[in-house]
């Protein structure tokens, strides 16, 4: 077949006839030899920096001969391409404030707390079998030490919590409480004022500012576990009947003891007036002694359930101050100042119990922080 111009095609023998067409095989390339021409690649390495290196292929053409193909830059960059740093999985850390349950091989120094009441009580009550007729020396010791204790005690749970907080709150008005009995005690009942005209009233004053501390520190208290979203055992039945029996039970105990001091007072005698207040103070708080019995049994296995355990063992330990006051020269014929060393053994189980429970409660927190 001739081309557009006449002319014979290159298939086209001089003498017009078809020449078939010739067929040239082809080697092909082996398996090592390299492409002829190669599209830059990434080889990512360790460092910052990024390098060029230039790679020569060999190329193989049609007739056989070997040449060197033209370089080609290999881009090499020693990191590879910058890609978005994975993010790592966070690994869960422990808290740096543990639950209170956390700590089981803390509970020994806790149990600990426990000796303290115990071994006070028991020195107290060896201290009045071996002493005299004439104990005011040894009452005034007592009282300074014991509701020193207390004083400090609650200070020092008060202090471990921030400026605002809730249970900072709880403890500065229990500490109020023993603060203010100390002053009185030491200066008003026993102390260089004993005998003034006013000494009645102001002590009557002062041992009312000191149970509304008391009334609104066991209060914050009691209400510390429905703040925090504890479940309190037990049924609303249940819950109710338990409030009932420690309200029964405190109208027992100081009921006739605050309407034999209202009684006092109506009829203008002053001194009645530290014994009311004393009376009301202790019938509020034995009955939210229920509200902090609860919250003990609702975080049992805790170590949170040791301050308010230590706490419910004080207002129980103020109950019998109460009871043995009101109820033994009643029931048993014996004087006030025969009953005083029974007084003052439960006074001493009260305010050492509530130093106990500050303790355990500062523990708690610096345990948990750190």
């Amino acid at each position: 077949m001739g081309n557009l111009k006449n002319k014979p095609g290159p298939r086209a023998a001089l003498d017009g006839t078809h020449q078939a067409p010739k067929v040239v095989e082809i080697g092909r390339r082996s398996a090592g030899s390299t492409a002829v021409a190669e599209e830059p690649y990434f080889l990512p390495g360790d460092a910052e920096e990024t390098s060029v290196e230039v790679r020569r292929s060999a190329a193989v053409e049609n007739k056989g001969d070997a040449a060197e193909a033209p370089a080609k830059p290999i881009f090499r960059p020693e990191s590879g391409p910058k890609k978005a740093p994975v993010e790592k999985l966070e690994v869960k850390r422990p808290p740096t404030s543990r639950p209170p349950s956390d700590f089981p091989s803390r509970h020994p120094r806790f149990r600990a707390l426990i000796a303290i009441p115990l071994v006070s009580a028991t020195v107290l009550s060896v201290a009045f079998a071996l002493a005299g007729p004439d104990r005011a020396g040894l009452y005034r010791a007592e009282l300074a030490i014991v509701e020193g204790l207390g004083f400090w005690g609650c200070l020092a749970a008060a202090l471990i919590f921030e400026s605002g907080d809730y249970l900072r709150r709880a403890w500065l008005l229990q500490m109020s409480c023993y603060g203010l009995i100390f002053v009185g005690d030491l200066t008003l009942t026993t102390g260089i004022f004993s005998n003034r005209p006013w000494t009645a009233l102001a002590n009557g004053v002062l041992t009312l500012a000191a149970n509304a501390g008391a009334m609104g520190g066991t209060f914050l208290l009691a209400r510390a576990g429905r703040v925090a979203g504890i479940e309190m055992p037990g049924s609303d039945a249940m819950r109710r009947a338990v409030q009932a029996l420690a309200l029964a039970f405190a109208l027992l105990a100081a009921g006739p003891a605050a309407i034999i001091s209202l009684r006092r007072v109506m009829e203008g005698d002053h001194g009645g007036l530290m014994y009311f207040a004393s009376c009301m103070g202790d019938i509020f708080c034995l009955v939210l002694i229920a509200p902090l019995l609860l919250t003990t049994v609702a975080m049992r296995g805790g170590l949170l359930a040791w301050p308010w355990g230590f706490m419910t063992a004080s207002g129980l330990a103020w109950l019998t101050f109460d009871a043995v006051q009101t109820l033994s020269p009643i029931l048993f014929g014996v004087s006030a100042e025969e009953a005083r060393p029974v007084l003052e053994v439960a006074r001493c189980l009260a305010c050492t119990c509530a130093f106990s429970a500050g303790l355990a409660q500062r523990w708690i927190i610096i345990d948990a922080s750190g």
